[in-house]
């Protein structure tokens, strides 16, 4: 449950997939261009979530994904303060469901 859990959160975007604006501090070079200190950063973390650099089947949903350093809930200081209960909620509602209706199948593959 736990990679399964990991995985949907990579998908699945949990909000509109922009992270906060970010300023640089300092010039950096990103994807083969510089961005200038002062200039506004917007990340896309929902495209960040699906980099084949980082990735295998980037596009291919892994119910089984053992490596996920996915960006579901930011990172460094941005990173969230619940994500343990963001983490729980997944794993205790997608297990009540299959307990509940144990032979559920999607209705088309």
């Amino acid at each position: 449950m736990p990679t399964a859990v990991e995985e949907l959160l990579r998908r699945i975007p949990l909000s509109n997939g922009l992270a906060a604006i970010r300023i640089a501090i300092e010039d950096v070079e990103l994807g083969g261009v510089v961005v200038p200190a002062g200039e506004a950063v917007l990340p896309l973390t929902a495209s960040a979530n699906r980099d084949g650099e980082v990735f295998t089947g980037p596009e291919r949903r892994d119910l089984a994904r053992a490596i996920n350093p996915h960006l579901a809930f930011g990172h460094g200081i941005h990173y969230c303060l619940g994500v343990q209960l963001a983490r729980v909620e997944p794993h205790v509602g997608i297990a009540a469901l299959l307990k509940r209706f144990p032979g559920l199948r999607l209705a088309v593959g």
